[in-house]
């Protein structure tokens, strides 16, 4: 099945660049990545079609959201991560 692997985000600090790849296994590429819930802190994008998140946070704090990952033939798959200006992590 299609799984999100990533644990964890690395921490973000508003006004340096940054940049990660979330990973998928199983089900079969290309696969499309988007935030299903929630929203990224301002200043970062998802890029749909690499799951790469990158670009200049503007703000502090933690921000709460929800990456959902499809392909062509399997059900997608959801994570929960929160992202913050000094920590970040995968919630359940």
């Amino acid at each position: 099945p299609l799984t999100i692997v990533t644990p964890a985000l690395p921490g973000a600090v508003a006004g340096r660049f940054y940049m990660f790849a979330l990973q998928a296994v199983g089900g079969t590429p290309p696969y499309v990545w988007s935030v299903s819930q929630g929203a990224l802190p301002a200043g970062l994008q998802l890029d749909p079609l690499t799951g790469v998140l990158s670009g200049t946070p503007t703000s502090q704090g933690t921000f709460q959201f929800t990456i959902q990952v499809t392909d062509s033939s399997s059900p997608q798959n959801f994570a929960e991560f929160s992202v913050g200006s000094n920590l970040a992590h995968r919630r359940g």
